[in-house]
C-alpha cells in the first residue's frame, strides 16, 4: 500500500537544524577560543567560572520559582 504521507516537512526540520545546529557549534568554539585567549590566568578563570556559575544557578532558581508560581 501506497502512503500519501508527505515527508518535505521533516525533509525541512532536518535541513534547517542541521544548519543552525552546526553554525551554533561553529559560534560556540571559536567564542571558547577568543575567550581562552582572554582568560589567560587562573585567577582570571576562576572569576569566569564563579560569574558563571552564579548566573546559571540564578536562572535555574528563577525557572523553579516561576514554575511553582511564587
Amino acid at each position: 500500500m501506497a502512503s500519501s504521507i508527505s515527508h518535505a516537512p521533516l525533509f525541512l526540520f532536518s535541513g534547517l537544524y542541521f544548519v543552525i545546529c552546526y553554525l551554533s557549534l561553529a559560534t560556540w568554539a571559536a567564542m571558547g577560543t577568543r575567550v581562552g585567549a582572554v582568560l589567560d590566568t587562573r585567577k582570571k578563570m576562576q572569576r569566569f567560572n564563579l560569574v558563571m556559575g552564579s548566573l546559571l544557578g540564578l536562572c535555574a532558581l528563577y525557572l523553579l520559582l516561576t514554575s511553582l508560581g511564587a
